[in-house]
């Protein structure tokens, strides 16, 4: 196990260039990232933590690689993960989850941003809502950023015959034609931002729902009759249909009811739009999942580029666990899984093993 596991890592990050003086280096490259990735799994979340880990598992990462002159310090990970290109970061992540992505059964690519707190810093994710695995993280510096970094990212991603959905900020040309040049149709919020296209797509369904009188905990109308809103905004690419969905919440005895509207190059189809709505808020659940169960926006790691390319381990080890569930059937939680890996090597073995190629 040990030669092909190491050689099988070492392929993985070969993609991260070292920003170091190979001649000065007491620990390779590989071993830092590797120890990150088997800490962040076993629950350590700070640079101390990651340390205090590899001490107390250093048989069971030299299963994996020599680490012939012990643990990094703790000073050490922060100043190699400072100094790591962010951007190289960025693209093994993207790398790793096309391994084993699978584009297929008009997958849901749901785009959002989310800023760390404790480190300020602000990171645009997209997430395959389906299969849940995030596709890529970029850093944006700041929300209004977001419109501009989309089509990049697009552009890295395979998505074709996807379904790109994103927020009312992200509703914009340049992003709808970005997804339809590169084979995929697009499913985005509209609000005030885009005007008449929204104050004419919402008349529209005022029009329509004044005329049901039952109440639902989500409805949702969807057309393709929309020649004239297609005249009036012709540059929009592909503008197929639009869409109305009414959530009604009722908490405490008190019910609010909130209508959102939306824009697509798909078909009509309410009980599809319906979906494509529901499925993008996977990426809030991404978020939830990351802030809750990995403490993400409690990490104060900051220096230079370190709280981005945490940011990038923390997915890696993210993708790794949704792997695993799903080839393994296995239901337990992120959560437990997390901590079941810090009390068993071997069971972190096992979901180590899901961040091979093969």
């Amino acid at each position: 196990m040990l030669a092909a596991s190491e050689k099988a890592f070492i392929e993985l990050f070969n993609t991260v260039e070292d920003p170091r003086d190979d001649d000065k280096t007491l620990h390779s490259l590989s071993e830092i990232l590797f120890l990150a990735i088997a800490g962040v799994l076993s629950c350590a979340e700070s640079w101390r933590e990651m340390v205090k880990y590899g001490r107390m598992n250093i048989d069971f990462l030299r299963q994996y690689f020599p680490y012939e002159h012990g643990i990094p310090s703790k000073s050490l990970l922060s100043r190699v993960f400072g100094s790591i290109d962010k951007r190289s970061m960025e693209k093994f992540l993207i790398e790793f989850a096309a391994w084993f992505y699978k584009n297929d059964d008009e997958e849901i690519i749901a785009l959002d941003g989310k800023r760390i707190r404790g480190s300020g810093v602000h990171l645009l994710h997209a997430l395959a809502t389906k299969c849940g695995i995030v596709l890529a993280q970029i850093d944006i510096n700041n929300k209004t950023n977001e419109s501009t970094a989309i089509p990049a990212v697009l552009e890295l991603l395979n998505i074709e015959g996807a379904v790109v959905t994103a927020d009312a900020l992200n509703c914009q040309k340049s992003i709808a034609q970005t997804i339809i040049d590169k084979g995929g149709n697009y499913f985005l919020s509209l609000k005030g931002n885009q005007g008449t296209l929204f104050t004419e797509a919402q008349s529209y369904f005022v029009d329509r729902t004044k005329e049901h009188g039952r109440i639902e905990v989500r409805k949702c109308w969807s057309t393709d009759d929309i020649e004239w809103l297609i005249l009036g905004h012709s540059g929009w690419k592909n503008l197929k249909s639009i869409c109305c969905i009414e959530r009604e919440r009722c908490i405490k005895g008190v019910s609010r009811i909130e209508t959102a509207f939306y824009i697509s190059s798909t078909k009509a189809s309410a009980s599809k739009h319906l979906n494509y709505s529901r499925q993008h808020w996977g990426v809030e659940s991404m978020h939830w999942v990351l802030d809750l169960v990995f403490n993400e926006d409690r990490s104060t790691i900051s220096a230079k580029n370190a709280a981005q390319n945490m940011a990038i381990v923390r997915k890696l080890v993210l993708n790794m666990i949704k792997r695993y569930k799903a080839a393994t059937g296995d239901q337990t939680a992120i959560k437990t899984m997390r901590k079941v890996s810090s009390w068993s090597s071997a069971e972190a073995a096992k979901v180590l093993s899901f961040m091979a190629t093969n």
